[in-house]
């Protein structure tokens, strides 16, 4: 990185801003190495944990109150919650909410489906009566609630992680 005029400016501009913030270490150590590294999931949702170096402390989400983000509430039924979520980034997917749709709906489960800004939901044809359909749903609300939560999915395919309430 540090062969192309991109790379050295780069650099300089890193070791500047280390500089300024009184940190006296080389810009590869302080971004590619760190000694100790703080993740902001659970050890039980990082895919091949065992893996992943000792100097990895797993701490789990840090949320503060979130009250201006809003709120969600589950059913008041037994039922497990299943949260469905491509998070912000990748929505356009039209063909993926249906095929959801058509998965689980009618199951013994209350599906919560966030599909971002995503174009008109009235494409998504027929709702299951299973399902709520949202453009977001406030971490804050179902983090305590889901059971099984499609947004914990990792780059692998066919990946998703459960959460024991």
């Amino acid at each position: 990185m540090t062969q192309r005029p991109a790379g050295v400016d780069y650099y300089v501009r890193f070791a500047a801003w280390l500089a300024e913030q009184g940190i006296d270490m080389p810009v590869d150590e302080f971004a590619w190495r760190p000694e100790r590294c703080i993740a902001l999931i659970p050890r039980a949702l990082q895919p091949h944990a065992e893996l992943v170096a000792d100097n990895y402390t797993f701490v789990g989400p840090c949320l503060d109150d979130r009250a201006h983000q809003g709120d969600w509430e589950p059913p008041v039924n037994d039922r497990p919650v299943l949260l469905i979520s491509l998070g912000l980034a990748y929505t356009t997917a039209l063909e993926f909410y249906q095929q959801c749709m058509a998965a689980f709906g009618g199951l013994d489960w209350h599906v919560v489906m966030a599909t971002g800004r995503w174009g008109d939901p009235a494409e998504l044809g027929p709702v299951p009566v299973n399902f709520e359909v949202h453009p977001w749903v406030a971490p804050r609300g179902w983090w305590n609630s889901v059971s099984l939560d499609s947004s914990r999915v990792t780059r692998r395919p066919r990946t998703c992680c459960a959460r024991r309430s």
